[in-house]
Parts: structure tokens; C-alpha cells; sequence
């Protein structure tokens, strides 16, 4: 039977071999969202200097430069550990699939075309790795980034955190329900592919025979069916990628009209200066929200 991965199943013993990764990227997002503490309190610094003192203060605008550094450099961390833990991980799998493939008996290995296994081992085995390097990740770092920053809104003003916990929890599920339906469309496609990839290796290690059977015209019209429907499914994963990509760039302005019309009807009580750090670290959301729909690509 075949078991279907997803980012709250992952393969067997994942967690127990990859252990000291997922520590790193914990600490990652928990470093991650120190900076964006940080950040609040220098911005709401430098806005209330400059309402009140017509000047800004060096010292904090320095500090948002390097922590501009910073996150590019935590972005590259992260990266780096998502891609060699996971093809650390593909490695051990793919010297297990051989060794079994090494044992099997001849019989059965006669039963599978050339194209199916080199598809298995490299194609099925990429969307193993993409998975892990990216979907491993973004559920860990983007996760404790959000929840972070919802207890800093709510610590400021917890009607407030409350209200924009939810549309963040609404806006999050709705990105991961787009994000389901961009799995399936990618599954479709992968299958496609490794199709047109099967036949393409089968024909070519058979071409002389196809030539001398005079099946050249229907060989190819084999293949370009395929590629009709590779051109449909790929049609149909550019709409849910659009919609994903539309959602995350549309949470900022949700957030911050919610955030508007929350402090418009409310006692809330929140400063200029309060206002201006605040949607400073609402604008930074936008990414984490649309990532974590694409955590089950």
C-alpha cells in the first residue's frame, strides 16, 4: 500500500533521525521572532521621537539595519539546515530502496519498465526531498514566529491579540485549504510527468524496433496525450498558486483594517507611536501566513 507523506505525517523515524535539525530551526524562529520584538519597541521609539522631537534617534535605526541583516541570515540558516536534513534523509532512503532492489529476485525486477524505476528513484524521491526541506520548516519556524507575535499583540492589548489571533487563525486556514487543493494539483502534475518521463526512456531504449514496426506517428501521439494533460493540470496548480499567493499578500491589508476597525469601535487605548510599530509588525506577516499554505506542496 502506499503510504501518502504530509507535513503532520512524515516518513518513518523522521523526527528521531533529524532531531538536532528541528532543534535548529526551533531556535531559528524563536530568534526570528526576538527580532521582531525588537523591532516594535525601536520603531515605536524612533515614531515617538519624531512626533514629539522632530528628530530620530541614530542608534535605532542602526539596530533595524542590522536586524534587517539578521534576518536575511536566518533565512539562510534555515534554509540550509531544511535542505541537508532532508537530503540527508532522501539519501538514507533512496540506499534502502537499492538494497531492496539489489535483493529482489529477477522475476519481479523483469515486472517493472526502466522508466518506472528511474522515475521512483529520482523523480518521486525530488518531491520527498522538496517536501521536507521546505514543508519541515515553514510548519516550524513560521509557526513560532506567528505565535509569538500574537503574544506580543496580546501582551500590548488582549482584546486586541484575541481579535487578530483569529483573522491570523482564519487567514491561516484558509491559505492550508488552498494550499490542500495545490497538493493534489501538484500530485497530478508529478504524475504526468513521470509518465512522459517513462515512455520517453522506454521509446528511446526501443526506438529501432518502433522504427521497423512503422509505429513511429502513434508513439509520439502517446506521448503528446500526456502532454495535454500535464498542460491542464499545470493550468489548474497556476490557479491554486495565484490564490495562495493572492491570500498572502492580501493578509497585511485584512490585518490592518481589522486592526483599524477593532481600535475605531473599542476603548482601546493604543498611542500613535503604538499604531505605527504595530502595523510595521503586521505587514511583516504577510509571508509567514502564505508559506504555511504551501507546507503540504
Amino acid at each position: 500500500m502506499q503510504q501518502i507523506f504530509t507535513p503532520f505525517k512524515p516518513p518513518a523515524r523522521f523526527w528521531s533521525k533529524s532531531w538536532k535539525s528541528i532543534l535548529q530551526l526551533i531556535a531559528n524562529g524563536l530568534f526570528k521572532s526576538l527580532l521582531v520584538i525588537s523591532s516594535y519597541y525601536w520603531i515605536k521609539e524612533l515614531a515617538y521621537m519624531l512626533r514629539n522631537e522632530g528628530q530620530v534617534k541614530t542608534q535605532n535605526i542602526i539596530y533595524l539595519l542590522i536586524t534587517a541583516g539578521l534576518i536575511v541570515l536566518l533565512r539562510l540558516h534555515e534554509r540550509y539546515i531544511a535542505e541537508k536534513m532532508s537530503q540527508r534523509y532522501i539519501n538514507t532512503i533512496r540506499s534502502s530502496l537499492l538494497k531492496r532492489l539489489m535483493r529482489a529476485s529477477i522475476r519481479d525486477i523483469q515486472n517493472r519498465t526502466i522508466g518506472n524505476l528511474s522515475s521512483r528513484l529520482a523523480g518521486d524521491l525530488s518531491a520527498v526531498k522538496r517536501w521536507l526541506s521546505l514543508g519541515i520548516s515553514r510548519l516550524i519556524t513560521h509557526t513560532v514566529l506567528l505565535a509569538v507575535t500574537i503574544f506580543l499583540i496580546a501582551n500590548i492589548n488582549l482584546y486586541l491579540g484575541s481579535v487578530i489571533s483569529f483573522a491570523i487563525f482564519t487567514l491561516v486556514s484558509m491559505a492550508m485549504f488552498i494550499g490542500n487543493r495545490l497538493k493534489k494539483s501538484i500530485k497530478k502534475v508529478r504524475r504526468n510527468r513521470i509518465k512522459i518521463h517513462s515512455l520517453l526512456v522506454e521509446r528511446l531504449s526501443a526506438i529501432a524496433m518502433i522504427r521497423t514496426m512503422g509505429k513511429e506517428g502513434d508513439e509520439v501521439n502517446r506521448i503528446n496525450v500526456q502532454g495535454k494533460k500535464l498542460e491542464g493540470n499545470i493550468a489548474r496548480q497556476g490557479i491554486y498558486l495565484g490564490l495562495l499567493r493572492g491570500v498572502g499578500e492580501a493578509s497585511a491589508i485584512i490585518l490592518i483594517a481589522l486592526f483599524y476597525l477593532v481600535n475605531g469601535f473599542s476603548s482601546i487605548d493604543l498611542s500613535i507611536d503604538e499604531v505605527t510599530a504595530l502595523i510595521s509588525i503586521i505587514l511583516f506577516l504577510s509571508s509567514p501566513i502564505r508559506e504555511l499554505g504551501r507546507i503540504q506542496e
